[in-house]
């Protein structure tokens, strides 16, 4: 199900010498140090997202859960991307994601090429993309579901 960007999780961080200190989780092993004060209000676990005024609120809306909006810099081939994630406060994260569902053949082939010409195709007009993660694979791709406009691509792209 698709959501709204920019939720992220109060976390506990183990740092120097066994100190544990309050963050902010974004999601892909990048976390932000925010002020004591500002962080109380929260329990680690709590979700938040910042209003338009840029103070971070409780938000309890499940599907927002690890749902990103991010620009593509490239199609590495028929179901792998690398995109720039675009976090809160302006902060943005490289990263690779593998789309879920189905399995693309190798650019070594014929058939490889021309998967990659078909997910290159949906980023002819915008390179703007939006996806949810589900897990990190071996090769720290994030697997996810990804949605272009109102094209969910891993459902197109697996038929």
């Amino acid at each position: 199900e698709r959501g709204k960007p920019g939720a992220v999780q109060v976390s506990q961080l183990k740092g120097h010498r066994g100190v544990s200190r309050r963050v902010l989780d974004f999601g892909f092993a990048f976390y932000l140090e925010e002020e004591a004060s500002m962080l109380k209000r929260f329990k680690t676990g709590d979700w938040v997202r910042q209003d338009s005024w840029g103070k971070w609120q409780r938000t309890q809306a499940v599907h927002d859960r690890y749902y990103y909006e991010a620009l593509l810099e490239r199609v590495v081939d028929g179901d792998t991307l690398l995109v720039h994630v675009l976090l809160p406060n302006k902060m943005k994260r490289r990263q690779y994601l593998r789309l879920v569902g189905f399995n693309a053949p190798s650019l070594k082939t014929k058939s490889g090429a021309h998967a990659r010409e078909r997910l290159t195709s949906f980023f002819r007009k915008t390179s703007t993309l939006y996806f949810k993660t589900r897990f990190v694979d071996r090769y720290d791709r994030s697997l996810a579901d990804v949605w272009v406009g109102d094209v969910y691509l891993n459902t197109t792209l697996a038929s």
